[in-house]
């Protein structure tokens, strides 16, 4: 995301120079006219609208408080700053800075943030500086090859392996999906590693070992045989609420597990 602060004053009125805007006052008609409209007498607009005196004549345009209201990102006040309306998007400035995980190619990062480039995800963004993971809503503190560290994804801070003593862990998607109980145990159906259960075999939708499905399908940025995805599966523990280990092909994310693996790698740690 970036930040911009609203356009300064239109400074023309009716007959000024091109692309001017001026308050021509607003009023409620019978049969009121909708945003873009034409308001010849300088009035006819609907309620919450304001008639705009243009140098190509009158038109209805929406009032407004900020940009996020108006299609074109830009709410800009009028001649004496009474009232803001939303305008074409050339008459606001354009960003001045970045703010967090915004890109920082093609503006600088706001106050306080730090630009970096991660490998990783293939983005240079603007991040929050940190001393430790306590400084970041995600609790991971990524260490910077710079010195210091930036706030990054939880999942960038996960252990090489599997933590042991969870009791409910799980793979889950990064929409949310559940995709089954992390068990080794190929009799558990309601695990991953039981080839004929829901969540283990071929066939089954919320399955990483369905070849069609989402999930494990070679195109799909929720997949975990997808080589290129960032947002694969992970392995999760529901009662503390921890993000561990990536369940992906992708060899480029932190301490991922190969879905081959999996079942494998769960049973060393004891799950």
């Amino acid at each position: 995301m970036s930040t911009g602060g609203q356009g300064g004053a239109i400074a023309f009125g009716v007959g000024g120079a091109q692309g001017g805007l001026g308050g021509a006052g607003g009023s409620v008609a019978l049969q009121c006219a909708a945003p873009g409209a034409p308001c010849p007498s300088g009035a006819g607009c609907c309620a919450g609208e304001t008639c705009l005196a243009l140098s190509s004549g009158n038109i209805c345009a929406s009032n407004c408080i900020s940009d996020g209201q108006c299609e074109s990102g830009c709410c800009t006040p009028l001649q004496g700053g009474a009232a803001s309306v939303c305008a074409p998007a050339s008459y606001c400035p354009a960003p001045t800075c970045s703010d967090v995980d915004g890109s920082c190619l093609d503006a600088p990062c706001c106050s306080g943030l730090t630009c970096v480039s991660d490998d990783m995800a293939m983005v240079t963004v603007c991040a929050s500086p940190c001393s430790d993971g306590s400084k970041c809503a995600s609790g991971c503190c990524t260490p910077l090859d710079s010195g210091g560290g930036v706030c990054s994804p939880a999942s960038y801070c996960a252990p090489p392996t599997p933590t042991g003593g969870c009791a409910d862990l799980i793979v889950i998607g990064d929409d949310g999906a559940h995709l089954g109980g992390a068990s080794s145990d190929p009799s558990d159906p309601t695990g991953v590693c039981d080839s004929l259960g829901s969540y283990g075999s071929e066939v089954g939708a919320s399955s990483i070992y369905n070849p069609y499905g989402v999930y494990g399908n070679d195109y799909s940025m929720l997949s975990a045989y997808d080589p290129t995805t960032f947002t694969p599966p992970f392995l999760y523990c529901v009662s503390t609420g921890e993000s561990f280990n990536y369940v992906s092909k992708n060899t480029q994310l932190p301490n991922a597990i190969d879905p081959d693996a999996l079942c494998s790698t769960l049973q060393s740690f004891g799950y």
